[in-house]
Order: structure tokens, then C-alpha cells, then sequence
């Protein structure tokens, strides 16, 4: 039963990721998840309130939910890597750090959007954020190769 409570919260876009470059990868991925937040808040508020209360679910779910979230995890530490050796990413922080600072980031927006509702950021202007820090100014743009616009 729980299986099925957690397949809506897999991500696979592997067959989509096949024509991006790794810019667009992290930038899908950050949109994923939030869309994903505000599509399914009520179930993000049920699993959230059972990790915290229900000890006996919590063992077993806890193990579920971050064998999904290391996944998500390490998808983001190999593609920030990639895209640093590269050269497409302007930011050298640790690949580690820099997953870790966006997945805290994200995490905030979840539990901002759980609090304030439609109130909250628009993922849009999120994920251009998340390309700004990472990938600089023209960081969001998928069109135009990460050059500058004039």
C-alpha cells in the first residue's frame, strides 16, 4: 500500500532529459518539484504529518521517502558536476554543497507553498532563480545557449 501512496513522488523524465544539456536538466528537475508540490499538497501534507507523528508508519515511510530523495539528490550532484565541467555552470561551489543549498531551497518553497497556498512564489519565478544562482543572469533561457541577451 505504501508503494502506491509513494508512486506519484518518482520522477522520470529520462526519455525527455535525453535532449537537454545539463542546464535544462536541473532546471526541469527544480520545476518538477515544485509543480509536483503544488499539484499534490494534500499528499505532502499527509506523509509529512506521518514522518513527524505516527512512529510505527514513520520507520518504513522514512526509508521510502529518502531513498527518493537521495535519488533526487544525486541526480542534481551529477548534473551540477557535469554542467561544471563543462562550463555551462558559473558557480564552483561543491556539486555536494550546491545540490544541498538548492534542495534546502526547494524544501522552503515546499513548506511555504503548504503554509500560504496560492500565496506562495510561482514556481516559474523559482526555477529562474534556481538558473540565476547557478547558471547566472541568462541562466533560465533554454533557448539561446546561455548567452547574455542584448
Amino acid at each position: 500500500m505504501l508503494n502506491r501512496l509513494l508512486e506519484p513522488y518518482f520522477i522520470d523524465f529520462a526519455e525527455e532529459a535525453a535532449a537537454m544539456d545539463e542546464r535544462q536538466q536541473i532546471l526541469k528537475l527544480a520545476e518538477s518539484y515544485l509543480l509536483f508540490v503544488r499539484d499534490n499538497a494534500s499528499s505532502v501534507r499527509f506523509f509529512i504529518a506521518q514522518m513527524l507523528h505516527d512512529q510505527r508508519l514513520s520507520e518504513s515511510l522514512n526509508e521510502q521517502v529518502l531513498t527518493l530523495y537521495n535519488g533526487y539528490r544525486a541526480m542534481l550532484v551529477e548534473l551540477i558536476a557535469s554542467a561544471q565541467k563543462k562550463g555551462i555552470c558559473t558557480r564552483q561551489t561543491a556539486p555536494d554543497s550546491a545540490a544541498a543549498f538548492l534542495l534546502s531551497a526547494l524544501n522552503g518553497l515546499l513548506i511555504e507553498y503548504l503554509f500560504m497556498g496560492a500565496n506562495a512564489i510561482d514556481p516559474e519565478r523559482a526555477v529562474a532563480m534556481v538558473g540565476e544562482w547557478l547558471f547566472g543572469p541568462s541562466g533560465t533561457s533554454s533557448s539561446d545557449g546561455g548567452a547574455p541577451s542584448a
